[in-house]
């Protein structure tokens, strides 16, 4: 029993290595000092500190905190990129490491008690006043910082003074002065939004536009958004196609962003293909599974998951040609959207699969047979367990004869044990050995 138990953690190790694959997690922790304090990311609510945020676009971020009985906290922070995230050194970060990177980005904010006299005080009139006074400032920093003020007390008397912003000529008062007005007049600023979307010289107040109008969820929109999808900058494309997946679906963008799936942008083609999974039209089928194809892994891992959303069993044997994708992340959603789907009509490509070349081809195969329960693979995969020379793909097709419900032979559990504890063996003397030559490799490096 101890030498079971012993060989159990091993076990569960090795298949969690072999199942990992590589990708980036992105997060904002904002931490405060005492705790508790309500946070604003780019004054959408995001919660009180401590307070985990993830994000997918680097770049600038406006944090705001409050808490009774401290000043308020307002600060403008830098989210830069990991070397990593750069092209096309995320290719490696995203498909070859077989780790998940964390690219965390903490900020600590030490809050500042208030004064009496100052939780006492209310706002003035006179305060509101310095910030419009603050909008026709020389300095465009500070005309930036006078309409995220006014977006922060959200007066609707401020609403024809923060409209003029929105004309301003220098651009990040403009993407500022959006922000505030929608704060201030919710979906009443939606015709501004799209003039602003439409007209705006510069792609990142349209970019911002179309930022605001997603966070309206602001429907009437629709039509400009997709009209935005044509946009001579990539940037307000992939913004345009990002507020289409946000708002609520609707079937009129569908078309536009199968079109949007042949973007040379690499963004506009990631969000189109999430995008049209959360419509579920079943007109993007077919150009999904051509881009299940595509020749960037992430496009292709968005389009497997939006089949699976959509679910139309026509899609299953393309899915189950990208079981013999290079990429494992891709092969993993094939997989579990093969099984969610529940269709058996790709099991004799699956079968076929379990004579493939590749050893995690023929793991996954195994797998997604075992969890579809059709009894036309128990054979196919009894002869391959009998003939597999992968310890742990031959784990796998023991695992997924048991789930059909097969009966197995008590040897062939004591076979499969011994080889996984043999192969185990090996990976650690593998390891010291690795850890050894690194370690002499560092003493020569130090006499030298």
């Amino acid at each position: 029993m101890g030498k079971t138990m012993n060989l159990k953690i091993p076990l569960l190790t090795l298949m969690l290595a072999f199942s990992l694959t590589g990708c980036v997690k992105r997060t904002i922790l904002i931490e405060s000092e005492p705790a508790g304090a309500k946070v604003w990311i780019n004054e959408h609510p995001a919660g009180t500190t401590p307070v985990k945020y993830e994000f997918i676009t680097h770049g600038r971020y406006n944090f705001r905190l409050r808490k009774s009985g401290f000043r308020e906290v307002v600060a403008r922070e830098k989210v830069p990129a990991p070397l990593y995230e750069w092209i096309p050194f995320d290719f490696f970060a995203e498909i070859l490491l077989p780790v998940r990177l964390e690219d965390k980005h903490r900020f600590l904010y030490k809050l500042t008690p208030e004064a009496p006299s100052e939780r006492l005080q209310e706002e003035t009139p006179a305060d509101v006043k310095a910030d419009l006074e603050g909008l026709q400032d020389s300095d465009p920093e500070k005309r930036r910082a006078a309409c995220f003020n006014l977006a922060r007390r959200r007066d609707p008397s401020t609403a024809e003074a923060v409209l003029a912003a929105t004309r301003d000529p220098a651009p990040i008062v403009r993407k500022t002065a959006l922000q505030a007005f929608r704060a201030i007049r919710g979906k009443d600023s939606l015709p501004r939004l799209t003039e602003m979307l439409a007209q705006d010289p510069n792609p990142e107040v349209r970019w911002q536009a179309a930022a605001e109008i997603e966070a309206l969820k602001g429907k009437q929109a629709i039509p400009d958004l997709i009209q935005a999808l044509k946009d001579k900058d990539p940037l307000v494309r992939a913004g345009a196609a990002e507020a289409l997946k946000g708002i609520s679906p609707d079937p009129q963008a569908a078309r536009p962003l199968i079109l949007a799936l042949r973007d040379k942008d690499t963004t506009v083609r990631r969000a189109a293909a999430e995008a049209l999974g959360k419509i579920g039209d079943r007109s993007a089928v077919r150009p999904l599974i051509r881009v299940l194809f595509h020749h960037d892994f992430q496009t292709r891992r968005r389009a497997a998951a939006s089949l699976g959303q959509i679910g139309d069993p026509s899609a299953g044997f393309a899915l189950a040609r990208s079981l013999d994708n290079w990429d494992p992340k891709l092969r993993q959603i094939a997989g579990q959207v093969l099984i969610q789907m529940g269709d058996r009509r790709a099991v004799p490509m699956l079968i076929r699969y379990l004579r493939s070349w590749e050893a995690t081809t023929r793991q996954e195969s195994a797998i997604v047979l075992g969890g579809l329960k059709d009894e036309r693979a128990v054979e196919p995969l009894v002869r391959a367990f009998h003939r597999e020379p992968n310890p742990v793909t031959s784990h796998a097709m023991l695992e997924a004869l048991q789930s059909l419900g097969a009966q197995t032979d008590p040897s062939w559990e004591e076979v499969d044990r011994y080889r996984l504890q043999k192969y185990q063996e090996r990976v650690n003397r593998q390891d010291k050995k690795e850890k050894k030559q690194q370690e002499q490799g560092s003493e020569k490096g130090v006499e030298y």
